[in-house]
């Protein structure tokens, strides 16, 4: 009887060897809370602009305030959620909110989408990955130009978005790097997991110098030569 005992037990231990070890239950991280969306939300901003104007190379330099609430939210014909926002505007910090724009954003399961001024920009693409690559101007053609100041200028050519730092709290976004003798175009954004965008920093410029040879200014520094476009850095302050 004792042997019987013992056999069994030496099977029972082969047996509990040879089962397949528990599958881990992997959950991916698309990135997801990089840019949340609900009612309610609000984001308000600190923005500095400095405008690039023709006449005599005039710059212009303003400092106001954003806000950014989503006040709505509806279903498109896709089935996807639309969350529509509005902007408000203000120069003072105790001036009175003053609405400016209504702008709507949506997120796929692959994109998040924000549509404003009849456009609409990739502006993430998931799961966030660095180093990952996309068009944000798929849905427009980035090549037309857009009135800034009086001048146009094509803002969003040669853009090239791209993941340029990833970690677990925050998320860079290199959206423009190009430059050569008679445009600059630079662009940079931040996100922090759970609250969204908290800076963005574009440079849009550009000039003749260099394109004529009797221009003698090519070398000269961008905020010398620069006759259109402009460079714009805003900074969260409030959110919640």
């Amino acid at each position: 009887m004792k042997h019987i005992v013992l056999a069994m037990l030496v099977l029972l231990v082969l047996f509990s060897a040879c089962e397949e070890p528990a599958t881990e239950r992997i959950q991916l991280d698309f990135g997801y809370d990089f840019q949340p969306l609900q009612v309610g939300q609000y984001r308000e901003y600190e923005v500095d602009s400095i405008v690039y104007v023709s006449d005599g190379l005039r710059a212009d330099t303003a400092r106001l305030f954003f806000r950014e609430e989503i006040v709505e939210q509806r279903l498109s014909q896709a089935g996807d959620t639309i969350y529509v926002a509005e902007r408000y505007e203000r120069y003072q910090r105790g001036d009175a909110w003053q609405i400016r724009e209504v702008f709507s954003m949506r997120r796929t399961p692959g994109q998040f989408i924000r549509t404003e001024g009849n456009r609409s920009f990739i502006k993430l693409v998931f799961p966030v990955r660095a180093g990952k690559r996309w068009d944000g101007h798929l849905f427009f053609d980035a090549n037309l130009p857009i009135t800034v100041a009086s001048n146009t200028i094509a803002v969003f050519q040669n853009w090239d978005y791209r993941y340029r730092e990833v970690n677990d709290e925050t998320l860079e976004v290199q959206l423009a790097d190009y430059e050569d003798n008679l445009n600059i175009r630079q662009a940079t954004e931040l996100y922090q997991r759970g609250i969204g965008l908290t800076e963005r920093t574009w440079t849009v410029l550009s000039t003749q110098c260099g394109g004529s040879a009797t221009l003698d200014c090519a070398d000269d520094p961008w905020p010398v030569k620069a006759e259109r476009g402009f460079v714009l850095r805003q900074k969260l302050i409030a959110h919640n």
